[in-house]
Order: structure tokens, then sequence, then C-alpha cells
């Protein structure tokens, strides 16, 4: 009944206004569940906004070894960042207007639930600090539809710490080959031409910094 009263009361509003809407609080979470948490996201943003396929994309945050800087994080301490293993965050293209381009999900950010791309990749990633390479973030883009339908997770990864698991069920897409497929996403590895060692169909592409910034850029 809410979900219908909704869509009524918010016929005039635009595509960005409707997602500022969205709070934080409603939507599907479980700490340290990043992955599982942004399908859940891109499923509602489809179901509940309309959004068109190419609107939505899931990104994987990591590096080659696994020790990846993000600031901003409500689980950090202050200006320092929190040094993760990976992280997942959610882009949705609001199209163009003064208020257009991407903008950012991040269930785990101090920063605005969504966050205007550019401001987000700023304040969390810190393009202009001169990162050893190894620390230096990478990001693979994918598709929201072809995340819905391509990712899988057994949850395995987790079976030797204490975080309670998500109260949803496992999750394997309509198309995944196997129940676990969250290290294919993970991995952001590159060979020394650019290219990405694992071209595994649903898995998107990989990008450097640069390349996001340019991703998200109006």
């Amino acid at each position: 009944m809410a979900d219908a009263y909704q869509e009524r009361a918010l016929p005039t509003l635009s595509v960005l206004e409707r997602l500022r809407c969205l709070r934080r609080e409603h939507v599907p979470y479980a700490s340290h569940y990043c992955e599982e948490n942004a399908y859940k996201l891109v499923e509602a943003l489809y179901r509940d906004f309309s959004l068109p396929d190419h609107a939505v994309f899931a990104v994987f945050i990591s590096n080659d070894c696994k020790s990846t800087p993000v600031w901003k994080q409500r689980l950090g301490n202050g200006r320092c960042p929190l040094m993760w293993d990976y992280h997942v965050i959610t882009l949705v293209n609001v199209g163009a207007g003064d208020e257009g381009g991407i903008w950012v999900f991040d269930q785990d950010t101090t920063l605005p639930f969504p966050c205007e791309g550019l401001r987000y990749i700023e304040e969390s990633f810190h393009p202009e600090m001169q990162l050893d390479d190894k620390y230096r973030q990478r990001f693979r883009v994918v598709p929201g539809r072809d995340y819905l339908e391509y990712f899988s997770s057994d949850r395995s990864h987790m079976k030797d710490f204490d975080a309670a698991q998500p109260p949803w069920p496992l999750i394997r897409g309509c198309r995944a080959p196997s129940d676990m497929r969250l290290g294919l996403y993970v991995d952001v590895h590159q060979s020394s031409s650019g290219e990405d060692v694992k071209k595994e169909q649903g898995c998107g592409k990989i990008l450097s910094i640069a390349e996001l910034i340019s991703f998200v850029s109006p």
C-alpha cells in the first residue's frame, strides 16, 4: 500500500528527486556484504524506479594486493582511509540536465546517499594523492542487468568471519553458471597491455581511476 501511494504522490518529480527520496535505512543492508547490498539495491532501482537497463551499474573496487584505501567510510577512523580487500558501490546515470550525470549509492559512506559522482570519487579515493601503484584503486564496472543475471555467491569467503549473514537467500543470478562467482568480480588484475585477464561473461570491464572520472563526468 505504501509503495502504491509513493508512486501516486511523486509523479511530477524528476528521476534524481525521486532517487533522493530513497533513504539509506530503507534499502536492504548487511554489514560486510557490500556485493550483496549492491545486488539488492540494483534490484530495487530497476523494480521501483523503472530505470532503463543502461542507467545502473555495480562497481567493484579493489587492487592486486587486496588492500584498497577508501575514505569517508562509516567504519573508518576520522581522516584515515579504511583499507578494504574490496568494496562495491552502485552508480546511476540520471541523464542530462543541471543535476544530471552519474550519482553514487554507497551504504557504507559518510557522504550523502546518493552522492554526485565526481564528489564521491574525489573524497573517497583521492585521485590527486601519489599512492604506491599496488594500493591504487581499480574499478570493475558491471552493467546492472548483467550483475543481476550473472553474479552469484555462496558466502564461503566469509566462513571465518563473525559477521552476521544477510537475512535474504543466497544469490545466484539466472545465468550464473556456478554458485560462487564473487572472485571473478573482485579480481581487477590486468595484463601488461591493460587487458582484463578475466574475460568472463557478465563481469563488465576494468577502469583506472582516471577512466572512472571520465566515465562519471558530464
